[in-house]
């Protein structure tokens, strides 16, 4: 898996942002801010493409559903 390509401290940090992100989203009824959109702020900056092309650029909205759902699910970052 990703575990063993990804540092470990990485991979801490990353689980960090993931849990606060999701406590954002859990007050999405006073902040307006569910996952979807969240995802839409977060992810050009957390799944970069290493060139920006035409095909990296219509995989925006896989790429959004792919940080969205690790919003939604934070635990499913490995960090042992």
């Amino acid at each position: 898996g990703l575990e063993g390509r990804i540092p470990r401290e990485n991979r801490h940090l990353c689980r960090f942002l993931l849990e606060f992100l999701a406590r954002v989203a859990a007050n999405s009824d006073v902040n307006m801010m569910r996952p979807s959109n969240l995802a839409i702020c977060f992810a050009p900056n957390l799944l970069k493409p290493r060139e920006q092309t035409i095909s990296a650029a219509l995989d925006v909205m896989k790429v959004n559903g792919i940080v969205q759902y690790l919003i939604e699910c934070p635990e499913i970052v490995n960090i042992d």
